[in-house]
């Protein structure tokens, strides 16, 4: 039976960037896993993988050749499921009690927001799970939430809800101290911009919400 793993960090294959809260998620990790061209992300933050996952249709032969010794998982192209949510099975079948993922913002828009919704999913689920990549990152908040986070001021980030609108109501209740903008118990409503390019104006950023589903989204 595999060892309980209680911090994961899933290397997914968007966009990354190195910054020094990233660095310090990297080494607290537990259990690294790879999932196809996220392997790439493993040099860079210092890091070995404990296993590599995905049809392996994007990771590269030289990144796959630094890490001879690193299991692989391989899955056929034609399936059902993203290389991400491989990762993210994997790791919690290996115990892990906390995700992190990194890299799971890139240029193709349909595998971000798939992994914002996986995020979504999982969250729904009890687990925890964010997403990091350095200079971005992606909370979701479900039911009755509080979000604390040592932002600095002048940080800019968005509140977004997830949820449609049923009989005229919208279902996320949202409250936010410590910004430019705040919010007390604000029935935030899908589609509408008054959560985004909010600012850090004194830290800690606390985001409390009471209903619904809310992406904080930091950048």
């Amino acid at each position: 039976m595999p060892h309980p793993q209680p911090l994961a960090l899933i290397l997914a294959g968007g966009a990354l960037t190195v910054t020094p809260a990233l660095l310090t998620i990297a080494a607290q990790a537990e259990l690294v896993i790879a999932a196809d061209s996220g392997l790439r992300h493993a040099q860079p933050l210092g890091l070995s993988p404990d296993l590599i996952v995905g049809d392996f249709d994007s990771v590269s032969a030289a990144d796959l050749a630094r890490y001879p010794h690193v299991p692989h998982q391989r899955h056929p192209p034609e399936k059902d499921w993203l290389d991400l949510e491989l990762a993210v099975d994997e790791a919690l079948k290996r115990g892990a009690k906390e995700l992190i993922i990194a890299g799971g913002l890139g240029d193709r828009f349909d595998q971000s927001l798939a992994a914002v919704l996986l995020v979504a999913r999982l969250k729904g689920r009890g687990e925890r799970v964010f997403m990091h990549s350095g200079d971005k990152q992606v909370h979701l908040l479900v039911g009755a939430e509080q979000l604390t986070l040592p932002l600095p001021i002048g940080q800019r980030f968005s509140l977004l809800s997830l949820v449609p609108e049923l009989s005229g109501e919208a279902l996320s209740v949202v409250s936010v101290s410590g910004a430019k903008y705040p919010l007390d118990r604000h029935r935030l409503e899908l589609g509408v911009g008054l959560g985004v390019s909010n600012e850090v104006a004194a830290t800690p950023l606390e985001v409390v919400t009471e209903a619904g589903l809310v992406a904080v989204i930091v950048e």
